[in-house]
């Protein structure tokens, strides 16, 4: 779609509420999303339960520009060595403000992976808590380093 310049409207509806356990699933989504992504033409929404019914979570703040590599005809062009898929961007943005590069990994695997990148390259992930941005909702990009192995069916969003 985002090759055509057509919209691409991706809703990620979950039945589990937006509390701080979903947060994992949660990132996994967005990062999902993310690997393939157009700017111009590309709108994630999630569909989560929340205190208040507004269900716009503290991650959608993060928005990649920048990609380091274009959006490849086949999702295979962004498979690295030993299975995960990764995509890096020159400049991220959170609420509107620049935060620098920034990469998404995502292990849809049924088994373990390694670490795509080296470990001095990002030394920071993406960390959401709480649910939505109205019922305080937190988004941070100072979080632990990423692993040197990720689990089945995750996805870090890293920073340098």
């Amino acid at each position: 779609m985002g090759e055509a310049d057509k919209l691409f409207f991706c809703r990620n509806m979950d039945t589990e509420g937006a509390k701080t356990a979903a947060t994992g699933p949660r990132i996994y989504s967005y990062a999902s999303f993310l690997l393939t992504y157009h700017l111009k033409s590309s709108v994630y929404a999630d569909s989560y339960e929340t205190p208040d019914n507004f269900e716009e979570l503290p991650e959608i703040e993060l928005v990649p520009t920048g990609p380091v590599q274009s959006v490849p005809t086949d999702i295979s062009g962004l498979e690295q060595t030993g299975g995960s898929y990764a995509r890096q961007f020159s400049d991220c943005y959170l609420a509107g403000n620049y935060v620098g590069p920034c990469a998404v990994v995502v292990n849809p695997n049924k088994n373990t992976v390694p670490w795509p990148y080296p470990a001095s390259e990002y030394t920071h992930t993406l960390v959401v808590s709480g649910q939505d941005i109205y019922d305080g909702g937190t988004i941070s990009t100072t979080g632990p380093p990423p692993p040197s192995t990720m689990p089945v069916l995750t996805a870090d969003i890293v920073f340098p």
